[in-house]
């Protein structure tokens, strides 16, 4: 492994991919903080918010939220690529009325 760069990566992808990983490693450090104020017995409910939007700040919590990546339904996207399999395909069985051949689907 030379340079970091594992086999079957791009060293084109290194700077893309140390990025992700930088601002996971943010968004880890402010989950650790925040989880810090909740969790402090120390610290009543009623201050909660307040320590939040002051300590660790309105402006971190937004950065971090705009960050984020749309996550993947909870079958990770599988239901939908098989549907698509199905239709495009025809992939069903037999007296499936939504069966549909990929031929009728070219000349259609």
């Amino acid at each position: 492994m030379k340079h970091g760069v594992r086999p079957g990566r791009s060293r084109a992808d290194l700077p893309r991919r140390s990025l992700v990983e930088k601002q996971q490693r943010l968004v880890q450090r402010l989950l650790d903080e925040i989880l810090a104020i909740v969790l402090d017995p120390e610290v009543d409910d009623e201050r909660v918010g307040p320590l939040l939007r002051e300590g660790v700040g309105l402006d971190r919590m937004r950065a971090a939220r705009a960050t984020r990546q749309e996550r993947l339904p909870r079958d990770h996207g599988q239901l939908a690529m098989l549907t698509a399999v199905r239709l495009a395909g025809g992939v069903g069985f037999r007296d499936d009325p939504h069966r549909v051949h990929l031929a009728d689907l070219v000349s259609g």
